[in-house]
């Protein structure tokens, strides 16, 4: 579904702000479902915005959807080291090993990009590699993930 552009703007704010009333606010005079809000968990994943994502998860947002690359919330918040999300996410039944439009796993984000014991707890739960980068020292020296 094409969602409007005030709506996309009032639901991203509310997701960006962590207010958990505005979001709820918004789905119900919205009448939004899981899957248009998918977007918006993967968003509060990437922030760490907790009572974004519950707020969501309430209101059944896809854990599943993903975007043109083929990223899901679960891999966001692999990537950007939010790992309360990632728990959160995997008690919602997320895929802890997609796989996105490059091959890589939530776990071959991680070991760029996490706390060790966030990579220790994913592979804990099953989480598998495609790639064959080296873990990196945390905290990581540089954006990107080296070869």
């Amino acid at each position: 579904m094409t969602l409007p552009d005030d709506l996309i703007s009032t639901l991203s704010e509310a997701v960006e702000a962590d207010d958990a009333d505005a979001i709820r606010h918004t789905i119900l005079t919205s009448k939004l479902n899981g899957h248009d809000l998918g977007e918006w968990l993967t968003m509060a994943s990437h922030l760490g915005n907790m009572d974004a994502m519950k707020a969501l998860l309430e209101h059944d947002a896809d854990v599943h959807w993903k975007n043109q690359d083929g990223e899901t919330a679960f891999s966001f918040a692999c990537a950007y080291n939010q790992f309360d999300a990632a728990r959160l996410l995997h008690e919602h039944g997320a895929d802890i090993n997609s796989v996105d439009s490059s091959g890589g796993t939530p776990l071959d984000w991680a070991v760029c990009h996490a706390r060790p014991e966030f990579r220790a707890w994913l592979m804990d739960i099953g989480g598998t590699r495609n790639s064959d980068h080296e873990e990196w020292p945390w905290p990581p020296k540089t954006d990107g993930c080296g070869t």
